[in-house]
């Protein structure tokens, strides 16, 4: 078993190069019409970033076609490309390399425009000026069922962004021990879950967006104050759809994948474990996942 090299930043784990972006991320001069998506890996980030995109822009389809991560900044991506690349080399991993060299922090710092910008980094971690209140992006945040949220990062970490080699048992043991990129799913999850009494926080999670999509977009739209013709609103939400989204290459990944049999927009489903993981590895998940939600009033408390 293999993975990157990383380091523990109180609980929230990371390639040592993200030291660099700490103070960065800490100090970023944030604006009040700035939109921010923020996640766990592998909770429908690129999901939400489509249709948060779409609805801040007026439906803008034209300029949808521009890649996501040029419209929607991945804001400290570029923290663990160092390690990313030597787990790529001592794994002979074929992958490719245009993206590594954008920076796309100072994408950020250097848009005039209004900003969308996306995270996983805990809400601890986010700049001072949302945590003490001085400025008041609107942030979406989006969280998954945690057994769904394992079997597609193990997907992604083991044949997509490749950054693991393993097994999936030996996975789900890493994955609850918060071992992997980005650390515990609970650190991340509850750091904003606690926070969402706040007004300009809005908690998605991916299962209502799967069973409903149209009502969602409807709420996503009144939290960023926009208003759409139910015309609108369903065409919106066919572009959204898995079989749209995994064909398109302004979404999907594959730019930087040169295997297509690999694939970074996957299944789009809320239950695909069931079929993927034994009897065993769900009732070991349920138990972790039971221990860490008890009280918190997280949706998958009696899942």
């Amino acid at each position: 078993m293999a993975t990157f090299t990383l380091k523990d930043f109180n609980g929230f784990k990371m390639p040592p190069e993200f030291n660099e972006y700490i103070e960065r991320i800490e100090n970023l001069e944030v604006r009040n019409d700035d939109v921010w998506v923020t996640s766990f890996p592998k909770c429908g980030t690129t999901w939400t970033q489509e249709m948060v995109w779409l609805i801040g822009n007026d439906l803008n389809y034209e300029g949808a076609k521009t890649e996501l991560d040029f419209r929607f900044p991945f804001l400290e991506c570029n923290s663990f490309y160092e390690e990313w690349n030597n787990f790529r080399n001592k794994f002979n991993i074929n992958f490719k390399e245009a993206e590594d060299e954008v920076d796309f922090f100072e994408m950020v710092e250097k848009n005039e425009n209004v900003r969308y910008i996306k995270s996983h980094v805990p809400w601890d971690f986010l700049p001072k000026q949302i945590k003490d209140g001085t400025k008041n992006p609107k942030i979406i945040h989006v969280i998954r069922n945690p057994k769904q949220v394992v079997s597609s990062y193990y997907n992604h970490a083991a044949n997509v962004h490749i950054q693991f080699v393993g097994t999936l048992e030996e996975y789900i043991e890493f994955f609850m021990q918060g071992r992997q990129l980005y650390g515990d799913y609970f650190r991340t999850v509850l750091s904003y879950w606690n926070q969402r009494h706040l007004p300009n926080l809005l908690i998605l999670t991916y299962e209502e967006m799967h069973a409903d999509l149209i009502s969602v977009i409807k709420k996503v739209s009144d939290f960023l104050g926009k208003s759409y013709s139910e015309d609108e609103i369903k065409k919106l939400a066919h572009h959204l759809s898995f079989d749209q989204m995994k064909k398109n290459v302004a979404v999907n990944g594959q730019l930087y994948i040169k295997d297509e049999s690999r694939q970074f927009i996957r299944t789009g489903t809320v239950d695909s474990y069931k079929e993927e993981f034994t009897p065993e590895m769900i009732s070991k998940l349920d138990e972790w996942i039971s221990k860490n939600v008890i009280g918190t009033g997280l949706p998958y408390e009696k899942q």
